[in-house]
């Protein structure tokens, strides 16, 4: 009797230690579908093992398409050397907080992302986060060159301003237009 007891026991606290594992595995499920940032499991060998929604919102591949080949064919070519560098050290157990990277769309177009990644190097295993910010460095792309433009159009009204001749304000305005 006592060993029937004891054996209902731990059936019941088995139960009770799967039914909280089930709600646990449900709500990170539902954290990875509800994003809107990228999320990726990677493994050390390269791959994708999972992604969720957002990736193929963002960038136009499916779920099976992102598993399908090695995630360095996404990274833009420019970019690969530091992205390499960069797993080898999340592999060694290093958490990354921000690192930036451009992954190639669907209709070939690149947007940049910000991620931010932590290891599990006993399971082989790298989970990331990745942020859109294409339009943010879009947007400070713009500034960058409408600030170069005010700059040069300062530059060209001092001239005048200080009555410079007309043969070198139009050379100053040509040579603002080149650069």
């Amino acid at each position: 009797l006592a060993g029937g007891l004891l054996l209902a026991g731990l059936v019941l606290a088995l139960g009770r230690n799967a039914a909280r594992r089930a709600r646990a595995q449900e709500d990170l499920d539902r954290i990875f579908t509800l994003s809107p940032d990228m999320i990726t499991v990677a493994d050390f060998e390269g791959r994708l093992t999972r992604v969720n929604p957002a990736v193929e919102r963002i960038l136009g591949h499916t779920e099976e398409e992102s598993l399908s080949r090695p995630y360095l064919d996404l990274v833009h070519p420019d970019d690969r050397e530091r992205t390499v560098s960069e797993a080898a050290a999340i592999m060694e157990g290093q958490p990354t907080l921000s690192f930036e990277n451009r992954l190639m769309a669907k209709d070939g177009s690149y947007r940049a992302f910000e991620w931010t990644a932590a290891p599990v190097v006993e399971q082989r295993l790298m989970y990331g986060v990745a942020r859109d910010v294409t339009e943010r460095r879009r947007a400070e792309t713009e500034v960058e060159r409408l600030a170069q433009e005010q700059a040069a159009l300062r530059r060209v009204a001092t001239l005048v301003a200080e009555g410079a001749p007309a043969t070198e304000v139009f050379d100053a305005v040509s040579a603002e237009m080149e650069a």
